[in-house]
């Protein structure tokens, strides 16, 4: 499996590449599990090996990412790097 759910030095969710890692792992499930059952695998995973407040705090973020890619899916970016970036950080 791709990816690691890592904890900062408090205990919390870790936001990083290797979390969006574990999402894009699961995403790339696509067309054998509908969107409903992709988020149910992931979310099982979670519950079991993290517990329910990091599942709870992850899945929320994957929420978010997911919402994320179908707002830049949906959208027309410019070419320009830069006006691009600022495209980005107003989605966000």
């Amino acid at each position: 499996m791709d990816g690691d759910v890592a904890l900062d030095g408090n205990g919390q969710l870790r936001l990083d590449a290797e979390l969006l890692r574990r999402f894009d792992y699961y995403l790339s499930l696509s067309g054998e599990f509908s969107p409903a059952e992709i988020r149910r695998l992931l979310e099982g995973d979670l519950r079991e090996q993290h517990g329910n407040a990091i599942a709870d705090a992850a899945l929320d973020t994957f929420d978010r990412y997911i919402g994320l890619r179908q707002a830049l899916e949906n959208s027309s970016l410019p070419d320009d790097p830069a006006a691009r970036l600022a495209a980005l950080r107003e989605l966000q």
